[in-house]
């Protein structure tokens, strides 16, 4: 169960900032933050400062990785979250 505990952390941390646009979003304005998103990724000056911001880098992971994380975690076991949720209740 832990391997599993582990994998879903994994998985939600590749999350950490998420941007997401509505299904009606025009192909054009898509391309247009996916490249921003890439540029803001490789961009020595946002690293730094989101680094110092927030303890860590951001990392930008491409749209297929995007839903490849968001179907994996669709399909976690009813037994995984019960342990996850008893986890986190049980924090001080």
């Amino acid at each position: 169960m832990w391997d599993a505990l582990n994998w879903l952390t994994n998985q939600t941390g590749e999350l950490t900032f998420v941007g997401l646009a509505p299904p009606s979003t025009a192909a054009e304005t898509l391309a247009i933050l996916r490249k921003a998103y890439d540029a803001a990724s490789n961009d020595p000056e946002f690293i730094a400062e989101s680094t110092k911001r927030y303890g860590m880098p951001y990392t930008y992971i491409d749209v297929e990785r995007g839903r490849g994380v968001f179907n994996s975690l669709a399909g976690v076991a009813g037994g995984v979250l019960t342990t996850l949720r008893a986890a986190i209740a049980g924090q001080n």
